[in-house]
């Protein structure tokens, strides 16, 4: 069973996002700021392999910078950030790796975008211990395939 930790302010759409998430079999780690947060993560015995985090929390640490501080700790974590402010810099959260959408989010879109990062090809496995990744790219009408390990 994969862990998603959920950080989500709004405290009825923390509780559904968590809802929808354990019906389809994911456990789900909720906080309500990015301080705890980064306690839940540190603490947690099974870490979590995804975050999904709303970029406006209360306090110190926005969606952002938390998703900065997850990824000093595991850099193969797999982050969605879901944000309803459109300012938000969508080339900055790509360059590091975070998966932007917009809200509203449905509930199918939030199981699709959890299904994308799930099997993307660098999700951590836990029976390869390592880090395969693919790049499908294509310039000037040709297409590249990319195999690292």
């Amino acid at each position: 069973m994969k862990t998603i930790l959920l950080v989500e302010d709004d405290l009825l759409t923390n509780e559904l996002f968590k809802r929808i998430l354990t019906e389809r079999g994911y456990k789900v780690l909720k906080a309500i700021n990015g301080k705890d947060a980064l306690k839940l993560f540190d603490q947690a015995e099974e870490k979590p392999e995804i975050i999904i985090v709303d970029y406006r929390l209360p306090a110190e640490l926005n969606g952002l910078d938390l998703s900065k501080e997850f990824i000093k700790r595991n850099p193969r974590l797999k982050i969605l950030m879901i944000t309803g402010d459109p300012r938000v810099d969508k080339l900055q959260t790509s360059k590091i790796g975070i998966k932007l959408k917009m809200k509203p989010i449905s509930k199918e879109e939030l199981i699709t975008e959890i299904d994308l990062l799930t099997r993307s090809s660098n999700f951590p496995s836990k029976e390869g211990g390592g880090l395969f990744s693919k790049e499908v790219s294509q310039k000037n009408n040709k297409l590249t395939l990319e195999i690292r390990f």
